[in-house]
């Protein structure tokens, strides 16, 4: 092995073009090398983030649909639930479980209704088509109370099961406690008056998670314990997950992992489902089935690799062959020039040497003997360079001080910044005494002096015609640099800018942006000559640069001052639709209050008194309606949908002599069919009726009302459903009626004031508006208003105003109740 070494050495030493070829090669072999490598990693990192971000997305996407799914069925079952309590009859409560299961065959099973004291009172369980031949569903025996129905009531919350599986199919299913509320609006706490028990069948899931083909992957769903509830494998069903790289999805929060089982690796996407489930999503799939097509594509590469080198390993060596063959006359060359000392003596050919390297042999010798006859000419030379180098590198230097500027002045859109940044950093570039930018105004016809520095700058004019501007006027016009060596024999420059006998040097570049003139920049020093074409050069490469910056800041300022006026203006006009105060009403104190988030808000409120009613005894009307409510969105879009939403509700109150039912009714007509897809408009709208001493309001999807009576607060949420106006065409509302008493306090608001955050990101919440309410038990209108919102400023301390806030205040006075 050391003799084929040694003579693997000499025979590269042997020739100089081996001595290149051989390293060239090797190090154009390990860049290939190298690079391919480096392009598959790139490769492998994007596709991961390829398939994490669709994993991401699908485990989203699945646990909205799961969560969506569910809050359905409860939705569906409180409603069931609600119209349960409407009668006592047990074989018409029966008539509806076995109702709702025929209508939802494959998601309800076995049903249960309990009483207030947690018994079984009616159930509709066993097989759907025996209860449907039956026609209703049995009573239960009496029996003891059920603690999962008795902690639901007591809780006034759903209770969910784990998961569990029917024996057979082995199909998954919860089991969910709802509690039955309906309360007085007198009676707090609101107690439970039964529950409603459903097992919820969750087979719907496997249908999800089968439709999903990813290669050599699946989607899963767990519960908040690791237990597989849905799975395209069902033998992988019933088991658990217990990887910690998910252990943040039990937590509830999304995210990625990669994780090895077994003997395979997976990239794995994870979310939560959320309350009150609290189940999760992951999606997975193999590694290397995701990089499939980055193998192929590396092995194709690794091949395209390899022809490669072999070619650039022929290319290389011909050409280095070729590129060394004058060197042997060179070397002859070389040595004749060297005996004679005559550089235009002609090649001179030895006999052949047999040494290693006779090449660079031959030629370190002649230029050995040639070194002594050419140091001379390398010492000038060396002179000159070193001279060459300094300018060059003073050039460059200068260069990169006008990038520099040229990036500090784009780095603001003010005008101001960018004319401070320029003058404080043109003496990087030129010395001056005295420093000058002047800017076209709007119309063209005026020089006004922006920014000036050194001797003589109070003195400058502030604004001057540009037809009286002299020499500056022919450097705008002619959009050209004007060099002045010696000011005092200038007979222009004396003109314009004297008379001044000092003698002094002055240079002026215009500004041009989009080829159009935007000003002039001019510098001014003590002395004859001291600026050149290098200045000039340097002084208008920053000027061509900051001049666009300029421009670009005058057109952004325009714009945010136009934007600025036309907001202004929507508010001034949005002020006008709102009551400018309050009614006077007999026997009611009323105050108001509003205030955006934005420029505008999107939140509403009015009083509306019906054309049926008049005059009561000269003291005021019998009955006044108002409503208060909030629209989806922010700023002008939100302005313009409160405009259209207030317009609906106050036209359908001044033309109905009905309920409130009816006129929301008679509201959510019009904006159904008008509103863009995806608004809608949260509102309340209540009657005061004073010879019948009570309030009657109805909720769609607006912050229950609270009312304050002797030191106790009740939220007035009202019975039925409290969609908001504008998403369907028909829906179902109704009243909530409460009779009032002298001394009681209505408050109607927006969720600007319970969704008020403070420095730490907490919400101000219905607690602290409850305790704040009860401190103003015995307060006018207007103070309960001022002690909500002085409370909200203190609650939101330095934080910003998240929401737009409207607030109705109504203070039963006398001749109630």
């Amino acid at each position: 092995m050391s003799a084929l070494l040694q003579r693997l050495t000499a025979w590269r030493r042997a020739r100089l073009t081996r001595r290149i070829t051989v390293p060239a090669i090797i190090v154009t072999l390990l860049f290939l090398a190298v690079l391919g490598f480096v392009a598959f990693r790139l490769g492998q990192r994007a596709v991961i983030e390829q398939v994490d971000a669709r994993n991401r997305q699908l485990a989203v996407q699945v646990s909205g649909e799961i969560a969506t799914f569910f809050q359905t069925q409860i939705d569906t079952l409180r409603l069931q639930g609600d119209r349960t309590l409407d009668t006592s009859d047990p074989e018409r409560q029966g008539d509806a479980l076995v109702k709702l299961r025929s209508q939802f065959p494959y998601v309800y099973n076995d049903l249960r209704l309990f009483d207030a004291g947690g018994r079984e009172a009616v159930s509709a369980t066993g097989r759907l088509t025996d209860l449907v031949t039956s026609g209703a569903a049995r009573p239960a025996a009496p029996g003891a109370p059920d603690p999962t129905v008795l902690t639901a009531m007591a809780e006034r919350a759903l209770v969910i099961s784990p998961v569990g599986f029917r024996p057979i199919t082995g199909t998954p299913y919860v089991t969910a406690t709802l509690p039955l509320l309906r309360c007085d609006p007198d009676e707090t706490p609101c107690a439970a008056r039964g529950a409603l028990q459903a097992q919820i069948d969750l087979r719907s899931f496997w249908t999800r998670v089968d439709g999903i083909r990813i290669e050599n992957g699946a989607v899963t769903i767990v519960d908040n314990t690791g237990l597989i509830i849905a799975h395209p494998d069902r033998r992988q069903v019933g088991g658990k997950i217990a990887e910690t790289s998910i252990a943040p999805l039990f937590a509830g929060f999304e995210g990625s992992t990669t994780y090895t089982r077994g003997d395979t690796t997976y990239l794995a996407a994870y979310a939560p489902v959320g309350a009150p489930l609290g189940w999760g999503v992951t999606v997975e799939q193999e590694r290397g089935a995701a990089l499939r097509l980055v193998g192929t594509i590396g092995w194709a590469t690794t091949l395209a690799t390899l022809v490669s080198a072999l070619a650039l390993t022929l290319l290389l060596s011909s050409l280095i062959r070729r590129a060394l063959h004058p060197i042997d006359r060179l070397s002859r060359a070389a040595a004749a020039i060297a005996a004679s000392g005559d550089l235009s003596a002609g090649p001179a050919v030895g006999a052949p040497d047999e040494a290693d390297s006779k090449e660079l042999a031959t030629l370190s010798d002649s230029f050995n003997q040639m070194i002594a006859r050419l140091r001379a000419a390398q010492e000038h030379l060396e002179r000159w360079n070193e001279q060459l180098e300094r300018r060059v590198n003073e050039r460059t230097a200068q260069l990169q001080t006008v990038l520099e500027i040229a990036r500090l002045s784009a780095g603001t859109l003010s005008e101001q910044a960018v004319l401070t940044t320029l003058l404080s950093q043109i003496g990087r570039l030129v010395e001056f005494d005295a420093a000058t930018i002047r800017l076209l105004d709007a119309g063209g016809e005026h020089l006004e002096t922006v920014a000036v520095e050194g001797v003589g700058a109070a003195n400058l004019p502030r604004r001057v015609a540009l037809a009286n501007s002299g020499i500056h006027a022919h450097v705008v016009r002619e959009r050209a640099t004007c060099l002045v060596p010696n000011t005092a024999a200038d007979a222009e420059w004396q003109a314009s800018l004297g008379p001044n006998a000092e003698i002094g040097s002055w240079l002026a570049v215009p500004l041009v942006a989009q080829e159009r003139p935007v000003g002039v920049i001019s510098v001014y020093a003590a002395g004859p000559g001291r600026y050149g074409p290098e200045e000039a050069a340097l002084l208008g490469a920053l000027g061509s640069q900051v001049a666009v910056t300029l421009s670009n800041a005058r057109l952004y300022e325009e714009s945010v001052r136009r934007v600025d006026g036309e907001l202004q203006t929507a508010r001034q006009i949005q002020k006008h639709l709102f009551p400018a105060r309050a009614p006077t009403l007999s026997g009611l104190d009323i105050a108001t209050f509003y205030r955006a988030a934005r420029e505008t808000t999107g939140d509403f409120y009015s009083f509306v008194t019906p054309a049926r009613q008049g005059e009561v005894g000269g003291h005021g009307r019998d009955v006044v309606d108002l409503f208060i409510g909030d629209v989806s969105g922010k700023s002008l879009p939100a302005a313009l949908l409160m405009t259209m939403a207030r317009t609906a509700l106050y036209a359908a109150a001044s033309a109905s002599e009905s309920g409130p039912v009816e006129t929301l009714l008679r509201a959510n007509e019009v904006l159904v069919g008008d509103m863009p897809r995806g608004s809608f408009v949260a509102s309340t709208f209540a009657r005061l009726d004073r010879q019948a001493g009570t309030c009657t309001l109805v909720n769609a999807a607006q912050p229950a009302p609270l009312l304050v009576r002797a030191g106790r607060t009740t939220l007035l949420e009202g019975p039925g459903g409290h969609l908001p106006l504008g998403i369907v065409r028909e829906p179902a509302y109704e009243p909530l009626t409460v009779r009032l008493q002298q001394g009681d306090l209505l408050l109607f608001y927006t969720d600007g004031v319970i969704e008020a955050f403070s420095p730490g990101g907490e919400l101000f919440g219905f607690e602290r508006l409850e305790a704040t309410m009860v401190t103003c038990d015995h307060a006018h209108a207007p103070a309960v208003v001022e002690s909500l919102m002085a409370a909200v400023g203190t609650w939101m301390g330095s934080a910003p105003q998240h929401d737009d806030i409207a607030i109705l205040a109504v203070r039963v006075t006398e001749g109630w109740g």
